[in-house]
């Protein structure tokens, strides 16, 4: 069961999502993408290179963000099973 501050996230759509964050989400993103990066403060740190590169190779090629929300606790996942202190400590059967 979710939780009431996770409930709105069920009924969030694609289209939903897209309306919401055009003003300043996605769209703020891409414009600073578009950019020149010196206009912004912070982009010379102490592995960057003189002329703006890296001094290594990203390693990178990919990330996978899983955000999941309305899952229940570990507390509830937990299975207690009497039966392993009995086994503790012997070999596995075969």
């Amino acid at each position: 069961m979710m939780r009431d501050e996770n409930h709105h996230l069920k009924n969030l759509t694609r289209r939903h999502f897209f309306q919401q964050s055009s003003l300043f989400g996605i769209g703020s993103v891409a414009l600073s993408a578009i950019l020149n990066e010196r206009l912004f403060a912070g982009t010379t740190g102490a592995n960057m290179r003189p002329d703006g590169g890296l001094h290594f190779a990203p390693k990178a090629k990919n990330v996978i963000f899983l955000f999941m929300a309305g899952a229940p606790s570990q507390l509830d996942l937990f299975d207690y099973k009497p039966a392993l202190q009995k086994f503790d400590g012997q070999p596995c059967p075969e």
